[in-house]
C-alpha cells in the first residue's frame, strides 16, 4: 500500500512540475510578443506607449544610479578628525556600490583582460603595444608621465593619452549633429 501512495505523489508532482513549465513557457511567449506590440507601437508614435516607456527608462536610470548593493568587500575609511600628530584612525565598512558603479568596474576589468589577454597577458607587451600604438598616433608618442606609469604596470594615463584624442575628435565631430532629440547618432 506505501508503494501506490508513494508512486501516487511521484504522478502529481511530475504532473505539477510538467503544469508550471507548460504554463510558464506560454505566459513567457505571451509577454514577449505583447513587449514587442508595444515597443514597436511607441517606435510607431504612440503617444501613450512613448510617455510609458519614457517614464519607465528614467525610472531604470534613477534605480542604475542610487540602488545600493552590498559587494561584500570591506573598504577602509577614516575614522573621525586627525589628532594632534596628524593621524586619522581608520575602520573597515563594507563596500556599497550603485548598479552604475558596479557595471563600470566590470566592464573597466573585462577591457583591461582583454587587452591583456590579447598582449599574452605579460604588462611589458600591453606597454609595448600601447607604445606603439601612442606612437603612430602622435609623432611624440606618450608623454613623460605616462610612460612612467607605465613602466610601473599602471595602464589608465596610457590608455587616456592614446583614446582621448580619438574620443574628443568623435564627440566634436557629433556636437554638429545634436539636435533636440539629445544627440543620439551612431559613434
Amino acid at each position: 500500500m506505501d508503494e501506490m501512495i508513494a508512486l501516487v505523489l511521484a504522478t502529481v508532482l511530475l504532473n505539477g512540475v510538467f503544469d508550471a513549465v507548460v504554463v510558464a513557457w506560454l505566459a513567457g511567449r505571451r509577454s514577449q510578443k505583447a513587449l514587442e506590440r508595444w515597443i514597436r507601437s511607441a517606435a510607431e508614435g504612440d503617444e501613450k506607449s512613448q510617455e510609458t516607456l519614457n517614464q519607465l527608462a528614467m525610472f531604470f536610470l534613477s534605480w542604475m544610479g542610487s540602488a545600493q548593493i552590498k559587494t561584500g568587500r570591506k573598504v577602509k575609511v577614516p575614522d573621525g578628525e586627525p589628532d594632534e600628530k596628524g593621524n586619522v584612525g581608520v575602520r573597515e565598512v563594507d563596500e556599497v556600490l550603485t548598479p552604475m558603479d558596479l557595471m563600470s568596474r566590470t566592464l573597466s576589468t573585462y577591457i583591461i583582460n582583454k587587452f591583456k589577454g590579447q598582449a599574452g597577458g605579460t604588462k611589458a607587451q600591453l606597454g609595448r603595444i600601447l607604445q606603439e600604438e601612442a606612437a603612430e598616433l602622435s609623432p611624440s608618442g606618450l608623454s613623460p608621465a605616462a610612460l612612467l606609469a607605465l613602466s610601473k604596470g599602471k595602464l589608465g594615463p596610457a590608455i587616456a593619452e592614446v583614446g582621448m584624442p580619438f574620443l574628443l575628435n568623435k564627440l566634436n565631430k557629433k556636437q554638429e549633429n545634436i539636435g533636440s532629440g539629445g544627440g543620439t547618432g551612431n559613434w
